[in-house]
Order: C-alpha cells, then sequence, then structure tokens
C-alpha cells in the first residue's frame, strides 16, 4: 500500500472517495444487504400462502437500487414486480403481495416483508459491513489514481 505523504494527495483522496464509494462499495453493499432480508421474505411467503401462489410471488421477488434526484444517496428496496401479471387469475404481482402484507376488507393481513426486515435488519447490517471492509481499500486506491 502507497503511503500518501502531502496534504493536497490527502484531500484530492477524500474528495474522490465519496463517488467511488457509491460505485463500489455502497451499491453492491446494500444489494448483499438486501439479499439477505429477500431470502427471509422468501421464507416468509412460503408460510403463508399455497405452492402454487408461493412460486409466483418468489419468482418476481427483486432486490431494486435507488438513487435520489442529486445522485448523492443511494438505496434499495426489496419489492414485489407490480407489472407482472399471473397468467392463472390475470392479477398482478405487486398488488396480490401487498394485499398479502396489509390486508383489504374481508381479509385480513398476513405481513411477509415487513417481518423479515425485522429479523434480519442485523444480518443485513453485519453483510454490508463485511462487504465494506472488503471494498474500502480498493476504493481508496481507485480514488487516489
Amino acid at each position: 500500500m502507497e503511503v500518501v505523504t502531502g496534504i493536497r494527495e490527502v484531500m484530492a483522496t477524500l474528495d474522490k472517495l465519496p463517488t467511488a464509494m457509491q460505485k463500489k462499495i455502497l451499491r453492491p453493499g446494500l444489494r448483499r444487504g438486501a439479499k439477505v432480508i429477500k431470502q427471509q421474505a422468501e421464507a416468509n411467503i412460503r408460510s403463508l400462502v399455497s405452492e402454487e401462489a408461493t412460486g409466483f410471488l418468489a419468482s418476481h421477488l427483486e432486490i431494486r437500487t435507488k438513487k435520489t434526484r442529486n445522485r448523492s444517496e443511494v438505496g434499495v428496496k426489496v419489492q414485489i414486480e407490480g407489472k407482472v401479471l399471473n397468467p392463472k387469475n390475470n392479477q398482478r404481482a405487486g398488488l396480490y403481495g401487498s394485499v398479502l402484507e396489509y390486508g383489504k376488507e374481508g381479509q385480513a393481513p398476513k405481513p411477509w416483508l415487513r417481518p423479515a426486515q425485522a429479523a434480519k435488519a442485523q444480518e443485513a447490517i453485519a453483510a454490508l459491513e463485511d462487504y465494506a471492509r472488503q471494498k474500502l481499500n480498493d476504493a481508496v486506491e481507485d480514488a487516489r489514481r
């Protein structure tokens, strides 16, 4: 590892680091954490609904990264693809997942995503931290160039 001796080099490295961190560390690290929650959500779906419905919902569960308008922040979410139609009943996957999660008049809620997030939040954070530790040195080196 190269040692930076001048203050200008240090400041230049720090100025470049946030962009490098978002591209190389934060976004993929958040996806790793979301994967932990997604796996728990799939298990929760399987325990709540029939095998036929489970396959449809679980196969359309996805992880999406998002950026703010000024691109200074990134985020990640686990969701069901909303526009995909179930060929058997022509119902949108996102609507079915939402009704299952929150219920509707005459149908009690069967939460599957919120409990997954609550149960696996610490494990997801640990996955992000592990990934960040592994990749931080690479990002610092890239920022110095």
